[in-house]
């Protein structure tokens, strides 16, 4: 039986910038008694914290230059989200980094234009759902359509309420992916 040496991970300088922020950051705001304090709120997250993040551009990372992002790929947000997860610190944030990329890969450039700019510079809380057609439930997040049969104004962000089927929080808004 032979033994292989595993792979030293390491981060690009910009990578190791984020990191170096985002540690003190979340260690700063996501002591144990707000994490605990967060458990019965209706949002599970701080606005206050989350407006923070936005405003130090982290939301667009992984969003091409062109579209108001940095353009430093989806594995920069790597250091970000461990130190969120390291610290408890609860956000948004995956799930809206999740909703850029799959409008990034999947939708027309239209819609790029329209919501890629909105999630770097000053995004609403979004949450990709599940749509469930017949017996089957359908993830759409690798494709993002403005036209639908299932489904009035799809690929728009809309109150949770206003998506059949849909999934979330009522405080969110959600992206229905059809």
């Amino acid at each position: 039986m032979t033994r292989k040496t595993n792979m030293a991970l390491a981060f690009t300088d910009e990578q190791s910038m984020i990191l170096e922020s985002a540690k003190g950051f979340c260690s700063d705001r996501s002591d144990i008694t707000a994490v605990r304090s967060l458990l019965s709120s209706a949002s599970g997250y701080s606005a206050d914290i989350w407006a923070e993040m936005v405003g130090l551009g982290w939301t667009g990372i992984a969003i091409p230059e062109q579209y108001g992002g940095s353009e430093l790929g989806i594995g920069s947000t790597v250091p970000l989200v461990e130190s969120m997860g390291r610290n408890l610190l609860s956000t948004p944030y995956i799930s809206t980094t999740m909703a850029s990329q799959a409008i990034l890969r999947g939708g027309s450039e239209e819609q790029k234009a329209k919501w890629l700019p909105l999630v770097a510079e000053a995004p609403p809380v979004v949450q990709p759902v599940l749509r469930t057609v017949g017996a089957t439930t359908l993830c759409r997040a690798a494709k993002v359509s403005d036209t639908s049969a299932t489904s009035p104004n799809p690929g728009r962000l809309r109150p949770r309420s206003a998506c059949k089927g849909a999934w979330g929080t009522p405080s969110t808004a959600i992206l229905c992916l059809d």
